[in-house]
């Protein structure tokens, strides 16, 4: 049964049980008043001298009223009680209600036609309180109305016509009046009984309809309490899960920390990991400190490793890393040279003894060396295509105050530089770039001489002397605690900071900033005339 509709069938039932017993009750009341009128009429009729006719006519009356009366007791027998009204007693209903009614006229019509004048009068009113008193007792039941108007009332009306004296007119009147109001009323009462029943069999189905939804707002209750309960056990479950996992996260994590302490190498690429390559690289950066030696770092990055990631599986990553780590290890062959894995997507390759220039044409050769690794393919339309990398490169000499974290630092800037710059490129840490050179300008400065120089000098603020330095010679590494310059008038003088170097001639003015270490040389075959400025206190 759909739940949207509520039934009406038991509220059929209801109404059908509740009008059997109306038409029991009011029936049973029909015919004790039926029977009470009928003494009152023996009554008066007990001197019309037609005893005879008085005794069957009560009888007969009588007999009909007792007939209903056990019939409607059989009606509300405990055993039909659940059954409806069979349509053979409902007949047999209608016939005695029939019976009673002709009985009934022709006693009137027999009173009109041989009783005295008042007498039949009374029995017309009396006639006609029996048919309005079967009205108001049926509540409209309008067939039963008809049977009994048609019955009582129509007898005595067709005697009443056949004998139009001045004596019977108000008898004709009055049955005529009795009769349309019976029928008018029997109509209205039922058309008011109708609508009755219509209201009572609505306020079932309502209130049916509200048993049905508030079952079901109860049941509702009980699943969104079982629903909460349920949600609640899940919610516990997973923060229990929650929890479990982040102390088996943790574990894992203390595990992988201790298996990198004990193992130096990378378990996916098999080159050293981080802690063993900065262990390595500080042990060189000590020994080219005592030998005094340059030490060179290139560290390289594939380029898009983010995107790269997100569209591969771990093991398609671990094995473009690994093939990654091997090209660059394959450019580490000398006693010294360590590669390792430096982060999740950095490559690492120390070089000791290199100078920049050595270390620059190794970081192109490595970059145009992974140009040739494939790639798996990429993108919605899967095309494959060759790797790419951006190098940085960085040299540094060991001195004092310097150590190989300021290597590793150089060596990630000039990382950043090539990918920021669009990637597959290499970027080399200048040191050379922090000093400034100044070349002397003819135009402006008029002919090169020493009074020129010392006037220059003395214009910008600086404080000079001058020395010669002989062919051949190398002054030894220095750095100035305030801002320098070293203007040359002949010869050529290598300036060396950090590995890189530059040479200055003639005419030029090198501004070195504080801190900077240099070391100077002289070269080819003609003496160097040096002007050494301070500024002025």
């Amino acid at each position: 049964m759909d739940p949207e509709v509520p039934s009406t069938a038991a509220a059929g039932e209801s109404v059908k049980k509740h009008a059997l017993e109306t038409l029991v009750r009011d029936t049973k009341l029909e015919c004790l008043l039926g029977a009470g009128g009928i003494l009152l009429a023996a009554l008066l009729l007990r001197n019309s001298g037609e005893t005879l006719i008085l005794i069957v006519w009560c009888g007969l009356s009588l007999a009909v009223y007792l007939t209903r009366m056990l019939l409607i007791g059989g009606l509300q027998s405990p055993d039909r009680e659940a059954e409806p009204m069979p349509a053979r007693a409902y007949a047999i209903l209608t016939v005695t209600v029939a019976i009673s009614g002709a009985l009934w006229g022709a006693g009137l019509a027999l009173a009109l036609r041989y009783g005295p004048p008042e007498v039949g009068q009374q029995l017309l009113f009396l006639g006609v309180g029996v048919v309005t008193a079967s009205v108001a007792i049926h509540a409209g039941v309008l067939k039963l109305t008809q049977l009994t108007v048609a019955t009582v009332l129509l007898p005595p009306l067709a005697i009443a016509l056949t004998q139009p004296s001045q004596t019977m007119l108000p008898s004709i009147v009055g049955l005529i009046f009795a009769s349309t109001a019976a029928l008018l009323g029997a109509r209205q009462l039922r058309h008011r009984l109708t609508q009755s029943t219509q209201a009572i069999e609505e306020a079932e189905q309502l209130r049916n309809y509200l048993d049905q939804r508030r079952n079901q707002v109860e049941k509702l209750k009980v699943e969104v309490k079982a629903s909460q309960t349920k949600r609640d056990e899940a919610e516990l479950a997973m923060r229990r899960m929650a929890a479990d996992l982040g102390l088996l996260q943790g574990k894992s994590k203390a595990l992988s920390d201790s298996l990198e302490r004990l193992s130096p190498i990378d378990q996916i690429t098999g080159l050293d990991n981080r802690r063993h390559f900065e262990q390595t690289a500080e042990a060189e950066w000590r020994r080219a400190s005592r030998e005094g030696k340059l030490v060179s770092l290139v560290v390289v990055e594939m380029d898009g490793y983010e995107e790269f990631i997100q569209t591969n599986n771990r093991q398609t990553i671990d094995a473009v890393l690994k093939r990654l780590g091997f090209t660059v290890r394959g450019f580490g062959r000398r006693p010294g040279d360590s590669t390792a894995r430096y982060d999740d997507s950095r490559i690492a390759l120390l070089l000791a003894g290199c100078d920049s220039r050595n270390a620059e044409r190794m970081g192109e050769n490595i970059r145009k060396k992974i140009e040739t690794i494939n790639l798996p393919p990429q993108g919605p339309d899967r095309v494959a295509r060759n790797m790419s990398a951006h190098v940085g490169v960085a040299t540094g000499k060991p001195m004092r105050g310097v150590g190989v974290e300021e290597l590793f630092k150089r060596a990630e800037e000039a990382l950043y530089e090539a990918g920021f710059h669009g990637g597959n490129r290499v970027s080399v840490h200048r040191p050379l770039s922090r000093l400034r050179l100044e070349r002397w300008d003819a135009s402006a400065d008029g002919p090169l001489s020493e009074q020129a120089m010392l006037q220059k000098l003395l214009l910008w603020g600086y404080d000079t002397k001058r020395d010669l330095l002989p062919p051949a010679t190398k002054v030894d590494p220095q750095s100035w605690d305030d801002e320098i310059v070293l203007g040359i008038m002949t010869g050529e003088l290598r300036i060396e900071v950090e590995g890189h170097d530059m040479v200055i001639k003639g005419g030029d003015c090198l501004v070195i900033p504080s801190g900077v270490e240099l070391t100077q040389e002289v070269m080819g075959t003609r003496p160097v005339l040096r002007f050494s400025a301070v500024k002025l206190q």
